[in-house]
């Protein structure tokens, strides 16, 4: 079974949630900074984001 995964598009209208698959099709995902998270997410997310 192979749930469906969803990405937020801040490229659309209002932000949806798309499809992996639509999202992967599109034609700006190199640029795209919510498909290069995705792709390449952070190794430590938490390391430097709260330390004030």
């Amino acid at each position: 079974m192979n749930p469906r995964r969803y990405i937020v598009c801040p490229r659309r209208p209002g932000s949806p949630r798309v499809a992996e698959a639509v999202c992967r099709a599109c034609a700006k995902n190199r640029r795209c900074p919510a498909w290069r998270l995705y792709v390449n997410p952070p190794l430590f997310p938490n390391l430097y984001g709260n330390q004030r």
